[in-house]
């Protein structure tokens, strides 16, 4: 009997999703975790990719749509708990299991395994905003930001099925008090960032889409005070703190008078580009 199951929603991830499953292989060898791929509206050779790893199952659906994804990979699978991880994340099985066994046998609802941005690659600025946010307190015990978060059964059953929202981590989170998230010691998930200023302005026009979405009031306040407590710890955090506070005020002006949002490519760079194959 597994410990639980790992849904992932992936629209056109070939050039990562080897990686991401690379990294639970010996949790699915083990029978430890059932994994499930769900691909939407994929134009290449997402689910061929997945399909290379033995014990995944894949699922296709024909519209590119992550909500419609996370439904459908509820419905595929069976046993709790479940962690829902993004596909171009890569999780340690150890993390995977120690996660699911905290959602499994602890008091606690919800859950996530810590992370790391990883930075190489970036520009200074991209550096510095995602340096002070790593830094920011309220961040490192919230659900959302990692790519991957965990429901026990009574955690999953604060709603009926996702919505149809952009921002499903942040909606989840907005259902659990912080006593309720455990945050599991043990290895962290790597989340690779935009690699340029553009692309991250396009990814943070997502994000404050998904917040006016859910009319989330708390998060200005709560990033003020965060901003703050990064700009007291010394001259670079103060510098990490006003380029994240630029990067959040061009990012909502961008919102209110351009375009909706793009999504970020360049955080998607595949095993051979990074060996220079």
């Amino acid at each position: 009997m597994s410990l639980g199951s790992v849904v992932i929603p992936a629209h056109n991830e070939a050039s990562v999703i080897g990686r991401t499953l690379t990294g639970l292989a010996p949790a699915v060898r083990a029978g430890d975790i059932d994994v499930v791929v769900v691909c939407n509206g994929c134009t290449d050779d997402t689910a061929a990719e997945a399909r290379r790893h033995d014990g995944v199952q894949v699922v296709e659906l024909d519209i590119g749509s992550k909500v419609l994804a996370l439904r459908a990979g509820d419905a595929w699978v069976s046993s709790f708990p479940r962690l829902y991880l993004d596909a171009d994340i890569e999780v340690p099985h150890t993390a995977v299991v120690a996660t699911l066994r905290a959602l499994r046998s602890g008091p606690r609802p919800a859950g996530r395994p810590p992370f790391v941005y990883d930075l190489e690659g970036t520009s200074w600025p991209v550096a510095a905003y995602f340096r002070a946010r790593q830094a920011m307190p309220s961040l490192n015990s919230a659900l959302w930001g990692a790519g991957v978060y965990g429901l026990s059964v009574r955690g999953r059953s604060r709603f009926a099925e996702f919505p149809d929202l952009v921002g499903d981590d942040l909606f989840v989170d907005g259902l659990f008090a912080r006593d309720e998230i455990v945050v599991v010691d043990c290895a962290p998930a790597r989340v690779r960032v935009p690699r340029t200023a553009g692309a991250l302005l396009a990814v943070l026009g997502r994000v404050y889409r998904g917040q006016e979405e859910l009319r989330t009031g708390h998060t200005t306040r709560r990033t003020v005070r965060d901003l703050f407590a990064v700009a007291r710890s010394g001259p670079r955090g103060a510098v990490d703190a006003l380029v994240y506070a630029g990067f959040v005020v061009r990012a909502r002006l961008r919102r209110r008078s351009g375009p909706t949002w793009a999504s970020d490519r360049t955080s998607r760079v595949g095993a051979a580009e990074e060996r220079g194959t």
